[in-house]
């Protein structure tokens, strides 16, 4: 009927990008740890990189991801879908989410092979600390507000919730 659908893949790598203080931009590619603090001209004035935070991607991820996929596919009036599978990524993109909070810290969501880290680093681009975190849904972007880190978690009985951590800074 004309209509064209996407489908994005949380396998693949993605643009991710946040305002920073000043009028600045962060942005960087989900597949390397590199992230560009650009200014309003868009001319680099640092970046932030960590080596060696990629890992293989389990297969019980890879299983649920190509299983959603085919169940997209099978979607009635959808027609013909190309490709008929999605490609093979061999690693998952490190960073998953950028943010600041009030005194302008970088916040990095980073994936790792024992789940997902808060990196933060200072308002120079040194890394000043990181914290685990549980899974949580992408979909709702987290807020990081006056010490406490806001986000939504599935509870194992399917229904979600808001968590709130409240942040604290040792010596």
């Amino acid at each position: 009927g004309g209509v064209t659908h996407i489908y994005s893949t949380p396998l693949a790598p993605r643009f991710l990008a946040a305002p920073a203080p000043g009028g600045a931009l962060v942005a960087a590619w989900s597949d390397a740890y590199r992230i560009a603090f650009l200014n309003g001209g868009g001319d680099t004035l640092r970046v932030v990189e960590r080596p060696g935070e990629s890992f293989a991607i389990p297969d019980t991820m890879r299983q649920r991801v190509d299983s959603a996929y085919a169940k997209f596919r099978a979607t009635p009036g959808l027609g013909t879908c190309t490709p008929h599978a999605l490609p093979d990524y061999s690693v998952l993109p490190p960073l998953n989410h950028l943010m600041f909070d009030e005194a302008g810290r970088l916040w990095v969501e980073v994936l790792d092979g024992a789940g997902r880290r808060w990196d933060v680093f200072s308002r120079e681009g040194e890394l000043t600390g990181s914290a685990r975190s549980n899974p949580r849904l992408d979909a709702v972007r987290p807020i990081i507000r006056s010490g406490r880190l806001a986000v939504v978690e599935e509870a194992p009985e399917g229904h979600h919730l808001v968590v709130v951590y409240r942040l604290i800074e040792s010596g």
